[in-house]
């Protein structure tokens, strides 16, 4: 087996509309590459049961080096998000190949 090395990873869950711009942030940041996955589910503001429904979620995960998740947290933190839904964690995973981060 190859080495593993530990990175984190940032999972953000927020309303699909805020993809795009979140996505091209994400790379502008140092993200060189990410997963957008259409979910559904509850929480403080709604449940949203529907993927199809107009307001549908968006998982977006990205596995970058730490000073990129830094960075993208810090991003999410800014007032300009406070009136979404927005989730966003991070979490530290194993990988294998570590320069593709």
């Amino acid at each position: 087996m190859s080495k593993l090395i530990s990175l984190p990873r940032v999972t953000v869950v927020v309303d699909a509309r805020l993809e795009d711009m979140l996505v091209k942030q994400f790379v502008k940041l140092g993200a060189k590459g990410y997963t957008c996955v259409d979910c559904r589910g509850g929480g403080e503001h709604e449940v949203v049961q529907d993927v199809f429904a107009a307001s549908s979620r968006v998982r977006i995960e990205t596995i970058v080096q730490p000073p990129v998740a830094e960075a993208i947290m810090k991003y999410l933190h800014q007032p300009q998000f406070d009136h979404y839904a927005l989730c966003a964690s991070v979490e530290t995973v194993q990988v294998a190949a570590g320069d593709k981060f």
